[in-house]
């Protein structure tokens, strides 16, 4: 039931709010807002499920709050749950023994997407090869958007070249995703698809992603 049911609360990471203790006694010791502080009001929606959760102490500067919308709530969660059981997913991370500042299934999301940028790596610092990449990329789109064109042209003529033309961007678009995910997929099995993705000659060791 819980499966088919969600509750979603994305987070956003990069923003400029932050908190402070009004009083010395609701200081931590590092002189920050206790973990599991929220703010619910004021300064986030009165229409929707919004509010600001630090989960975390911070050892070093300002702690900085995770803002958290909820856009679904298949379990129908009370509010008074949500934000406790959010701060409680802050303390599931397996690479730390507290809490962290944002819930762990949105830092593993996280984690998993830094591991993906890695396996574009040739793309993304433009080396020879992501030149290469890129310049097929390029063609794959220029030559999509071409071939779309004459159809729109022998089909509807060029009075009504824009017919569709929303409707091919989006199939270019996936084009793209499909030819760059083929491309990640070469680097991430590249040792065969029944291998793991790293050296077989590490295989049998203990090592840490």
């Amino acid at each position: 039931q819980w499966l088919t049911q969600p509750s979603m609360s994305p987070h956003a990471k990069r923003h400029h709010v932050r908190f402070f203790p009004i009083d010395d006694k609701d200081m931590d010791k590092f002189q920050n807002c206790p973990a599991g502080t929220y703010v619910d009001n004021v300064v986030t929606s009165p229409y929707f499920t919004y509010f600001y959760l630090q989960s975390h102490a911070a050892i070093k500067g300002t702690a900085k709050p995770a803002p958290y919308f909820v856009f679904e709530n298949g379990k129908d969660m009370s509010y008074k749950l949500t934000i406790p059981q959010t701060h409680e997913l802050c303390y599931t991370f397996v690479r730390s023994t507290v809490g962290v500042s944002y819930a762990a299934p949105a830092y593993y999301a996280d984690r998993l997407c830094e591991r993906g940028r890695h396996y574009l790596r040739d793309y993304f610092i433009k080396t020879q090869q992501g030149k290469a990449w890129q310049e097929e990329l390029d063609d794959i789109k220029r030559n999509t958007e071409q071939q779309a064109k004459r159809k729109r042209v022998s089909r509807w003529g060029r009075n009504k070249i824009h017919r569709k033309k929303k409707s091919d961007a989006r199939r270019k678009r996936r084009q793209c995703k499909d030819w760059t995910m083929r491309y990640a997929k070469s680097e991430f099995y590249v040792h065969g698809k029944d291998k793991n993705p790293w050296h077989p000659n590490v295989s049998k060791t203990m090592f840490q992603m």
